[in-house]
């Protein structure tokens, strides 16, 4: 008998070779999600091939591999992380799980405990042409790119596509483990030995596409650009390019960074970008094929319509759920600004005088031999505040004519993306003075790690898992939303999430958020001020906040759903193979 645990989503395992029991886990899941849950909107159910999983633990189960324990450790860590984050509360076999399997998900979750399925004949799966299939690759189960992996396979299979989650974390972690060979004491061969694996898969199941969240969890030019059964790889830029490019690049595919040249260049591989900053970062560095896409909401949050919670004292409260943006400490005097009441022209000042000290003392060698660098970051600083949302290589394009010196010196030390951060840091403390506003005046819950707001004077409420996020959205009248100044990107995910859930969200005015919505649907504000003011009149007046996510809610179902996205990404279905 199954043991359920808390959670609503169904996990189902099987092992992907066995194409039988495949198929049965393909058809439990459509049906499954068909299902209605209480609280409205469908079952989440998540697919994970047990064949992956069960190579490890030959290995891991050896009592005297102190390094396989190692590893043992931080792969329970992730999937205790990954079961907790979707609020597993059911796990369904339709494969014989090995002992050690078996072993591993009763110490992880040794609250649920796994059914076996009987076998029942699979439900036919809908024909599609050859080269249909679509891979969503998420490098990891734990990060916050799983939970919008599953939700892009999900529409992609409503546009009428398969569509498959590969954790290449666990495709890599397999490869290393099976074996004392050249694969695991090599980088190099545990690289070609991962991409025969996954080439094989790719031809397996026809995929044609891949689908990721930035580029370097997945692209490798031998793997998929000379690949003849791949026809398009669109990178999804959900972070700020500088972190993926000058990353320790691709531990997956050993090499890569050598072949990103190219391969940003290469016709079958589309840049998909959620704001005018990062595109223009692209193109400023060579990209081709950028696009303009702005994130989107889950299908599935429309469906909920729960009426804001009763409890008197969420009622008199707006929310924000996420980080401080930047991972530094804030500087001495903002915390006592913010205190005094200092708006945003006050904070941007501050955060330009940061901006400038940091720009000095990482550029100190290149400015010994291009004396004008500091003139175009001190000019380039002074635009941003005049117009805080033209992108930040827009400015310094712009300004290459007046300072082609110090341009060509940022360039030709490959320093220029750091260039470009310093002149997103005017913006860097947005997110906390909004957020410190309002908490101040006890108008806020504030949801993230405690420790992350601490500095800031602001007590934080735990982090909400990605499986809770609909439902605490519902449970405030309003939401405050801020944008990651590192992005350049201010129409972030929470901005078409909070609005699917059909709850008005206080943003900062900037293009792109107006891009996507109006005034009337979002409260759109220039100040602190203004954002207190506004959050105040919806928390006093229901019904007009209640209109106002209503008709965020329409423009959603109408515009800003994953399906329309994936619309504008993949590329024409073949025709169905006959029967």
């Amino acid at each position: 008998m199954t043991m359920k645990g808390g959670g609503e989503t169904v996990l189902l395992l099987a092992d992907a070779r066995d194409r039988a029991a495949w198929a049965r886990a393909e058809a439990r899941r459509d049906g499954l999600r068909g299902s209605s849950l209480d609280r409205g909107g469908r079952r989440r159910v998540l697919l994970r091939d047990t064949g992956e999983m069960e190579t490890l633990f030959p290995r891991l189960a050896d009592p005297e591999d102190a390094a396989g324990r190692g590893v043992r450790h931080v792969f329970a860590t992730q999937q205790r992380f990954f079961l907790s984050h979707f609020g597993v509360g059911e796990i369904r076999s339709f494969s014989p799980l090995s002992g050690g399997l078996a072993a591993f998900f009763g110490e992880v979750a040794p609250g649920i405990g796994i059914a076996a399925e009987e076998e029942t004949p699979p439900v036919p799966a809908p024909k599609t042409g050859a080269g249909d299939g679509v891979w969503v690759a998420v490098h990891d189960a734990a990060t916050p790119a799983t939970k919008t992996s599953e939700v892009i396979a999900r529409a992609c299979a409503e546009e009428g596509r398969h569509a498959a989650v590969w954790e290449t974390g666990v495709l890599r972690a397999r490869v290393l483990l099976e074996e004392d060979d050249d694969a695991f004491v090599s980088p190099s061969g545990a690289g070609t030995a991962l991409r025969e694996r996954i080439e094989r898969r790719l031809d397996e199941e026809g995929i044609g596409t891949v689908l990721g969240l930035d580029l370097n969890w997945f692209l490798d030019a031998t793997l998929f650009l000379d690949h003849p059964g791949i026809e398009r790889v669109a990178s999804l830029w959900f972070d700020d390019v500088k972190a993926w490019c000058q990353a320790s690049y691709n531990t997956c595919f050993p090499g890569a960074a050598a072949r990103l040249p190219a391969a940003i260049r290469h016709p079958k591989v589309l840049h998909c970008c959620y704001g005018r900053g990062q595109m223009e970062e692209m193109r400023l560095l060579g990209f081709e094929n950028v696009k303009l896409s702005f994130l989107a909401a889950p299908a599935e949050y429309l469906r909920r319509r729960e009426l804001p919670s009763s409890d008197p004292e969420v009622r008199g409260k707006a929310a924000f759920i996420g980080n401080p943006g930047l991972n530094i400490a804030p500087p001495p005097g903002l915390v006592a600004l913010l205190e005094r009441g200092g708006d945003l022209d006050a904070v941007r000042a501050l955060a330009r005088e940061m901006a400038l000290l940091f720009a000095r003392s990482h550029f100190a060698a290149l400015i010994a031999r291009e004396p004008s660098i500091p003139a175009l970051f001190a000019h380039a600083l002074e635009v941003r505040a005049r117009e805080p949302y033209v992108p930040a290589a827009s400015i310094v394009r712009a300004l290459g004519d007046r300072y082609p010196a110090a341009l060509a010196a940022l360039n030709a030390s490959g320093e220029i993306l750091n260039a470009l951060l310093v002149v997103k840091m005017s913006n860097q403390f947005d997110r906390p003075a909004l957020v410190h506003r309002l908490w101040r005046a006890g108008l806020l819950d504030v949801h993230s790690h405690p420790d992350a707001w601490r500095p800031y004077g602001i007590e934080a409420r735990p982090d909400v898992p990605f499986h809770r996020l609909p439902e605490v959205y519902q449970r405030y009248l309003c939401h405050l939303n801020g944008s990651n100044a590192c992005r350049d990107a201010t129409a972030n995910e929470k901005l078409f999430e909070i609005a699917a859930c059909g709850r008005v969200s206080v943003n900062l005015a900037s293009p792109d958020v107006l891009a996507c919505y109006r005034e009337g649907e979002i409260a759109a504000v220039s100040s602190l001020a203004e954002a207190e003011e506004r959050v105040r009149g919806f928390l006093a007046d229901p019904d007009a906040a209640l209109a106002f996510g209503e008709r965020a809610r329409r423009r959603t179902a109408a515009e800003h759903l994953w399906n329309h996205r994936l619309r504008g990404i993949l590329p024409p279905a073949h025709p169905s193979s006959p029967s």
